[in-house]
């Protein structure tokens, strides 16, 4: 699943991001995607990035995109259960969390699965 890593890095360059973001966005793809990738059986991922006045955020998911909505996604512990007081349905998963460094599991309770990150694009620092 390296393939979206390079799609996200390719978009990001292209869009004229800063290449720290654009290498820690990809990072964050490859590692979102071979997660998804191992521990779903759905037959495809998605890469979803949205970009802001002054954020961008990515996502890889399982989730097919079909239903007449996004799934409320509920954040997951470290023991594989739903964090039920987690943020409600129609609150974006991204804004209502604190850890903006972190790549948060998060599960739809119909079982899809998706793991995402954001970042301004002031605060990213060159890579090690």
């Amino acid at each position: 699943m390296d393939v979206l890593a390079e799609v996200a890095a390719a978009v990001l360059t292209a869009s004229g991001a800063p290449r720290p973001l654009a290498h820690r966005m990809s990072a964050a793809a490859r590692v979102a995607a071979h997660c998804v990738t191992g521990h779903s059986r759905a037959a495809r991922v998605r890469l979803l990035m949205t970009v802001h006045e002054n954020l961008i955020a990515l996502a890889v998911t399982d989730y097919d995109g079909k239903s007449p909505g996004p799934p409320p996604w509920w954040p997951v512990s470290r023991h594989d259960t739903l964090e039920l007081a987690g943020p409600r349905p129609g609150i974006a998963p991204l804004a209502a969390t604190s850890n903006a460094d972190g790549l948060p599991l998060r599960r739809a309770p119909e079982g899809h699965m998706r793991l995402a990150i954001c970042s301004a694009w002031q605060t990213v620092t060159a890579p090690p």
